[in-house]
């Protein structure tokens, strides 16, 4: 057997993000898709005054786990952490989990917009 792709396919707005690198028979092995949102999310980010525009899955469950401050990981947060995983695990439509990510900006107030302005 050989480690190479699956042969599922995929739409060019998504990329694929193995969470460990093994065979796909090994146990374990999650495949993850980076997917565009289909109206990005700005944000106020760390530096007051720099904006931040959220466009895609992976970009936002980074900012939720490694940037978001812990005292602004409220409720709206926890779901949009699980709302970002389910939908790069394909559980989830993208467009429901970026609208989790927005509830979640508006609870810790640094939501800006959505949308291209």
């Amino acid at each position: 057997m050989n480690c190479d792709r699956d042969g599922s396919r995929h739409s060019s707005s998504e990329r694929i993000i193995p969470l460990r690198r093994s065979c796909p028979w090994s146990q374990g092995v999650a495949v993850m898709r980076d997917e565009q949102f289909d109206v990005p999310v700005t944000i106020e980010s760390e530096r007051i005054g720099r904006l931040l525009s959220v466009t895609r899955t992976v970009q936002a469950a980074s900012l939720l786990v490694d940037k978001w401050p812990d005292e602004k990981r409220g409720p709206k947060y926890r779901a949009a952490l699980k709302a970002m995983m389910d939908a790069m695990e394909q559980r989830r439509a993208v467009g429901s989990a970026r609208r989790a990510f927005t509830a979640a900006a508006k609870e810790a107030h640094v939501f800006v917009r959505e949308g291209r302005h």
